[in-house]
C-alpha cells in the first residue's frame, strides 16, 4: 500500500535552513565541515522533492546477493531494522559517511580484498 507521507516533508522549510558550515568550531570541525559542505550544498526543491520520492517508493524486486551494504545501527533516516543482508556498524548514524569516509574506504578494500 503506497502513502503520499513523503510529501508532508516540508523541503522549502529545510531548503531555508541557516547554511551549518558557520557553526564551526576548532581547526579539524572547519576542515570537515568545509570538505562535506558538497554533499549538503543540493539546494534545488525539485530535486529534493524527487529524491525523497525515489526513497519512498523505491521497489526493488530482486535481491541483490553480492552487494556490500555497511550501514549504522543508530540511521533513523533508513533504520536498520528494515534491512537484512548488510555489515552493521555500531554506533553510527546516516552521515557516518561524511566523518568517517577514509575508514569505510579502507574496510570497503579490505572486504573485496578478502
Amino acid at each position: 500500500m503506497q502513502t503520499l507521507a513523503y510529501k508532508l516533508v516540508p523541503t522549502r522549510t529545510i531548503l531555508n535552513l541557516i547554511d551549518i558550515t558557520k557553526f564551526k568550531i576548532g581547526p579539524k570541525t572547519n576542515k570537515k565541515m568545509a570538505r562535506n559542505q558538497k554533499y549538503l550544498s543540493v539546494r534545488d526543491r525539485s530535486y529534493i522533492d524527487w529524491a525523497i520520492y525515489q526513497m519512498s517508493n523505491r521497489k526493488r524486486t530482486q535481491v541483490i546477493y553480492d552487494e556490500i551494504h555497511l550501514h549504522g545501527n543508530n540511521d533513523i533516516v533508513l533504520p536498520v531494522k528494515n534491512l537484512n543482508n548488510c555489515i552493521v556498524l555500531k554506533e553510527e548514524t546516516h552521515v557516518m559517511i561524511m566523518f568517517k569516509g577514509k575508514w569505510i574506504s579502507s574496510e570497503i578494500l579490505n572486504i573485496i580484498e578478502n
